[in-house]
């Protein structure tokens, strides 16, 4: 049916290593006490969410760290977003969506 998201090893491995470095990030930076991870599948996309209650970071003065930068490259290689909300004290939310193949 139309409502079955197809993932290729391609995108599985992508998507498994990309949540490989969001918890990796969570466990190195972020001193968290707890961390809210949420995989769905919604609008023709799957859509992977890790929300931390750690101490954030200023994302104006940030530069991006090598995790981000590789999670980016890995995206790029299958047309997916991400989308990245945090401020110093208030935990950090990452949005990774990869779209449904036509």
């Amino acid at each position: 049916s139309n409502n079955v998201f197809e993932l290729n090893h391609q995108k599985a491995a992508v998507i498994y290593r990309i949540f490989q470095e969001l918890l990796n990030n969570v466990r190195k930076h972020s001193q968290a006490t707890s961390c809210f991870v949420n995989l769905s599948f919604e609008d023709k996309a799957l859509t992977l969410s890790v929300e931390d209650d750690g101490v954030g970071f200023d994302s104006h003065k940030s530069t991006e760290g090598q995790g981000l930068k590789s999670i980016k490259k890995r995206l790029e290689i299958v047309e997916g977003s991400i989308e990245v909300e945090t401020q110093l004290g208030s935990g950090t939310l990452v949005i990774v969506s990869i779209c449904k193949a036509k």
